[in-house]
């Protein structure tokens, strides 16, 4: 992992990455809640764009309410075929289905 201004790794990645988000940097309407919980797929050609979330760029996200509990929050990240899965203390998030 190289450093960097995407949550702390390098921008141009290449591979997949799930990102716990929990803040709101968009600025004007939003199509979701924060904390939220996403999925890139980058081949090292796309910016991660932070003023808009990365949202068009994620291949799938959803709102998760991980921030701010009483107890620790623990994630899993699974791909079974054809399906990327984020297995927490919420339902499990199915973030992609690739076909």
């Amino acid at each position: 992992m190289q450093l960097g201004p995407v949550f702390g790794n390098q921008d141009l990645f290449s591979g997949l990455a799930v990102f716990l988000d929990t803040y709101n940097n968009h600025n004007g309407p939003h199509n979701h809640e924060h904390p939220f919980v996403s999925a890139m797929v980058n081949n090292g050609s796309a910016v991660y764009d932070h003023d808009r979330d990365g949202t068009h760029t994620q291949l799938a996200g959803c709102a998760a309410k991980f921030r701010g509990k009483s107890h620790p929050t623990h994630i899993a990240i699974r791909y079974e075929p054809s399906v990327l899965k984020v297995p927490a203390k919420w339902p499990s998030l199915i973030l992609a289905r690739f076909f």
